[in-house]
């Protein structure tokens, strides 16, 4: 009986021991955890714009093959006629629009992705008397919320009337109601019943559903921000890493003394590199010592933007969104990723910058296919710049490369300190002023993120750390911020810098559950 007693008093005291050392280690890296509540998803503000602008389609007939429409997709029989280009009036040449022959009606389904309210729609064509490309007689206009719903009448018109503008190359019919809540919009239009000799051909150019856009508000802490970093190998020494590449966020989390509640990481978009990667990746470094979630972020880069634009990876885009919702492939892993393409595209040292308009037609046709798979509803998509245009030009402004309030989650930002040439004054190579630009743009409205930054070789570190912080007071809209532990960003690059970051971020309001 005592033997056995004694057992129980050894096996107490290593017990004791084992808890008092877990206690220390963890209060070596945060002393409190904070659970992170969210803002309700139903909190995103209302903003007005184009509702159809990129967005897919259907034809209820073909189209004359001298005007078919541009690179159609198996969701979608095309993006002329949602590109925002409007060809001058009476233009015929091949991409100036999409045209019919005879006096069929024609059908175009348009999805707007999710439900929104439809205000006014406008319809622009081509008139060119002497080819019988004539103005059609009526548009009438249907929506419905679901695929399951029946159409619901939304307003006709017929004939020229005050709501028709045409001249003699162009026609512009202008339909407006009260406000109507609505994902599919059908246009059911009837050419001109004008008898000419040859027949009459329908052209039209551009339509575009104007109304209000509820913008998207998920995973946004109300109570903090995100505390995030970019955990690389690099800055630790052969004996802290031992063999360790990649992700080492526990060395991390170690240095700055609390952890992580983002985790930033890239992957190449580019065909056989699928999600699984980004599966395996959470898996393996998300979980470990860890109770609560690391929200993912993944800087996805391509190495040009064209064939994204003009449909070369629709294929490998809805491999990739499927199975980032397919619950096989994500078992109990299935937070939203924080999905971040291409990045700092108003840069001129990414492959894919300095083209605004192909960029924005490269965004839509990418969040399109994700959205009709269901990814666009789960993960978060982050449009992020540059914090500063280079050049800094007006073609090349990062509101040039928008696509457009229904096409973006959050809006992201890269800071860093530009040089003492590029920098409009010496506050703007700190992080306040830094992000100023794109804060006072967007974070009124969008869910805002530093999505990668940190200080340089030339900078006052401490000061950059002190700023980092004040995000807290003086950016409150900043909901998540990544450190680039990289290069010469690495925190532990200056042990005054470190001392300061591990005192601030210590602040609840850094979350790191």
């Amino acid at each position: 009986m005592r033997t056995i007693m004694n057992r129980a008093a050894l096996c107490f005291v290593f017990l004791v021991f084992v808890l008092r050392v877990m206690g220390q280690e963890s209060a070596s890296i945060t002393k409190t955890q904070k659970t992170t509540v969210y803002d309700a998803e139903d909190k995103g503000s209302v903003t007005a714009g184009n509702l159809s602008a990129g967005k897919f389609y259907r034809f209820s007939r073909k189209p004359d093959q001298i005007y078919p429409d541009t690179m159609p997709c198996r969701w979608s029989d095309g993006t002329k006629l949602t590109d925002e280009i409007i060809s001058p009036g009476g233009d015929l040449k091949r991409d100036a629009g999409v045209a019919w022959k005879g006096r069929t009606a024609v059908e175009i389904v348009i999805d707007l992705g999710r439900l929104q309210t439809l205000e006014t729609i406008r319809v622009n064509g081509t008139i060119q008397n002497q080819l019988n490309v004539l103005a059609p007689d009526k548009v009438t206009v249907f929506v419905k919320q679901t695929e399951r719903d029946k159409w619901k009448s939304f307003e006709g018109h017929n004939g020229p009337n005050e709501r028709m503008q045409a001249d003699v190359n162009s026609f512009n019919i202008l339909l407006k109601g009260d406000g109507v809540k609505s994902r599919y919009v059908k246009l059911l239009i009837k050419p001109s019943s004008r008898k000419v000799q040859g027949g009459v051909m329908l052209m039209l150019d551009e339509i575009s559903l104007l109304g209000k856009i509820k913008n998207t508000w998920r995973s946004v802490p109300a109570n903090g921000c995100f505390h995030g970093a970019f955990p690389t190998s690099v800055g630790y020494s052969k004996e802290e890493l031992a063999g360790r590449k990649g992700m080492v966020i526990d060395l991390f989390e170690k240095q700055v003394g609390k952890q992580l509640s983002m985790v930033l990481w890239y992957q190449g978009m580019a065909k056989g590199r699928g999600f699984s990667e980004i599966q395996q990746l959470r898996e393996k470094y998300l979980k470990e010592n860890y109770n609560g979630i690391r929200h993912l972020s993944v800087g996805w880069l391509p190495k040009e933007l064209k064939p994204i634009a003009t449909g070369a990876y629709d294929d490998f885009f809805a491999d990739y969104f499927k199975d980032s919702v397919d619950p096989a492939v994500l078992k109990d892993m299935d937070d939203p990723i924080w999905i971040r393409p291409m990045n700092e595209f108003n840069g001129g040292w990414v492959p894919y910058g300095l083209d605004p308009v192909t960029f924005v037609k490269a965004w839509r046709r990418m969040y399109n296919i994700a959205e009709q798979l269901g990814a666009a509803a789960h993960h978060i998509f982050v449009w992020s710049p540059n914090y500063l245009s280079f050049p800094d030009k007006d073609w090349n402004k990062m509101e040039k490369y928008y696509p457009g309030d229904q096409y973006v989650d959050w809006v992201g930002i890269s800071s860093y300190p530009p040089g003492k040439k590029a920098a409009k004054s010496e506050a703007m190579r700190y992080p306040l002023e830094n992000i100023a630009e794109a804060y006072d743009k967007y974070a009124h409205y969008k869910p805002f993120m530093i999505s990668e930054g940190g200080f340089s070789a030339d900078i006052d570190p401490v000061r950059w750390v002190r700023e980092w912080f004040e995000f807290k007071t003086k950016r409150p809209n900043v909901k998540a911020v990544i450190w680039e532990n990289h290069n010469d960003r690495v925190i532990s690059r200056s042990d005054e810098a470190l001392k300061l970051y591990r005192e601030m971020v210590q602040d609840e309001y850094w979350l790191a559950n």
